[in-house]
């Protein structure tokens, strides 16, 4: 007995020790929550390509390392121990050594034809460069390496899925990665520092290729990452005191925002004033700061809307109110639109692109019988951002669905291509996609297997449903009898005007019918 219960004992162990281990890993690093995951299948089936870096590959979902370790490997520790970028006080002879090697190094990386370990070589220089800002950059390398592997456990625990990189080899990807991030953005910024050289900025191809990858769900490393790495640089270069990650990061992404400088600085003024001293970030990651972005506050009220409470839900509010004030947000039957854009346009609605450098993509408004929507610029680039925000919005709880809410609005609006060329004539969309077939795969595909918990257009789609049913507006009458008008002399012109000959067919019959009745009138009144 006393052997089947010392047994039984040790396989009790050996089944609670290893969970007891886990679960105090997760206690202790998952105190900042999960904030990068892995895009569900059920909306990476839908594009694939959306969701996977074609160029550059950041964090561990899709590291390019072959070695276990992002770090190359020397002859002298490449078979027990992978290298590190935390120089250990016991190897000082070995600093200048690794320091030089790594030089050699850069170019065998850079030879890779993977299209991922391609851009690893790249990393390292501009890592190198971003090091080479600093009076001592062996220093400043340990300094780095020690503060990002003191965050290892919490940057472990941002991930969804179960890191199987070592502490040291996780800590480096985060090293290289974040340094690369950081040069990629003081270089965007002030193009000063780029050389004839340079493998990225002389490319005109990889610079938007690289802001794409960048604003991928699975292609992120914690924000706090970033501004440790940004911080510990800045000691040794004062220089860089006057920047911060967070304007760095607009700056590199503006190209791709569609909003005017005035936008970008109002958003800074109160991104700053909501941080207050916090030394905590207040964006998990870059596409984090991109969702927090796109949810402005709009300035304008709908005049429609002055004496409501629902104005708000005209344009996107930012994250500190991310409920918003709705009037039903639950009644589906009042969302989305009930007729597509060319539906409307015959019923007398009117869709005319928004005007004036407040404008931002969600500010959709509804006044006088007029729909005002923002331009919008359709490419790839675009389309795969719109798609890892709506996923974002999906995994990552308590950032609202305000680019969920969206692309159902744009989805109910374009049906068919011909809502899509209705949009294209009122300079509302514009589009680099493809074929009109692949803006329509688009927006019919985009919001496809997702959950809306509130929707953010439910007051706006409400109105405009009940306009259209109304016939006593005469905004309506009027561009209603417009529409119809056009569109009767279009099939008019035609199925009867369609050459010459047509034409004077015509006149001639409407010439001999107009004499005919002169001489009706003459021979029953004149005589």
């Amino acid at each position: 007995m006393a052997a089947e219960s010392q047994c039984f004992e040790k396989n009790l162990h050996r089944t609670v020790a290893p969970i007891e281990n886990r679960l105090g890993q997760l206690g202790n690093s998952r105190s900042m929550g999960v904030s990068i995951c892995k895009v569900p299948n059920k909306l990476r089936k839908e594009d694939e390509e959306a969701y996977s870096p074609l160029i550059v590959s950041i964090g561990p979902f899709h590291s390019s390392s072959t070695t276990g370790s992002v770090l190359p490997q020397t002859s002298e520790n490449k078979e027990d121990h992978p290298q590190t970028p935390v120089n250990k006080d016991h190897q000082p002879a070995m600093e200048e050594y690794k320091w030089q090697h790594m030089l050699s190094l850069l170019q065998q990386l850079v030879k890779k034809h993977d299209h991922l370990l391609a851009m690893e070589g790249n990393k390292w220089w501009y890592m190198l460069y971003l090091l080479q800002r600093t009076q001592n950059p062996q220093e400043t390398l340990k300094k780095c390496g020690k503060a990002v592997l003191k965050l290892e456990k919490f940057v472990r625990g941002s991930y969804a899925e179960n890191i199987k990189f070592e502490p040291h080899e996780l800590a480096g990807i985060m090293l290289v990665d974040g340094c690369f991030i950081l040069e990629l953005f003081l270089r965007s910024r002030s193009r000063q520092d780029v050389t004839e050289e340079d493998p990225i900025f002389q490319n005109d191809w990889m610079v938007p290729t690289i802001r794409r990858d960048l604003a991928l769900l699975e292609n992120q490393i914690p924000f706090f990452v970033l501004k440790e790495l940004f911080e510990t640089i800045a000691e040794e270069n004062k220089a860089l005191n006057a920047s911060s990650v967070t304007d760095l990061a607009l700056s590199f992404f503006y190209p791709d925002l569609d909003v005017d400088q005035g936008i970008i600085r109002e958003w800074r003024s109160h991104d700053r004033s909501q941080a207050g001293d916090s030394k905590k970030p207040r964006h998990l990651h870059l596409l984090d700061l991109l969702h927090s972005f796109y949810n402005l506050t709009c300035s304008v009220k709908d005049p429609e809307d002055e004496n409501t409470s629902h104005a708000s839900d005209l344009c996107l509010g930012l994250l500190s109110n991310p409920t918003l004030a709705q009037s039903h947000p639950n009644d589906k039957k009042s969302w989305p639109f009930k007729k597509c854009a060319t539906e409307f346009s015959e019923a007398g609605i009117k869709f005319e692109f928004e005007k004036g450098k407040e404008t931002h993509l969600f500010r959709i408004r509804f006044h006088e019988g007029v729909i005002t929507i923002p331009p919008l610029h359709i490419d790839e680039t675009r389309k795969s951002l719109l798609r890892n925000l709506i996923a974002f919005e999906q995994c990552i709880g308590g950032r609202g669905h305000h680019i969920t809410s969206y692309a159902i609005l744009m989805k109910s609006l374009i049906r068919s291509p011909l809502d899509i060329k209705l949009l294209e004539k009122n300079d509302i969309m514009k589009n680099e996609l493809g074929g009109v077939e692949d803006v329509l795969t688009l927006f019919n595909n985009i919001s496809r297997e997702v959950v809306l918990k509130d929707f953010h257009f439910n007051n706006l789609c409400m109105r405009v449903n009940e306009y259209q049913k109304s016939w006593w507006n005469c905004h309506r009458i009027i561009a209603f009898v417009t529409v119809r008008y056009r569109r009767n002399m279009a099939i008019l012109k035609r199925d009867y005007f369609s050459n010459p000959w047509s034409l004077m067919a015509f006149i001639a019959a409407l010439v001999g019918l107009l004499f005919t009745a002169v001489q009706t009138y003459c021979a029953v009144f004149l005589s």
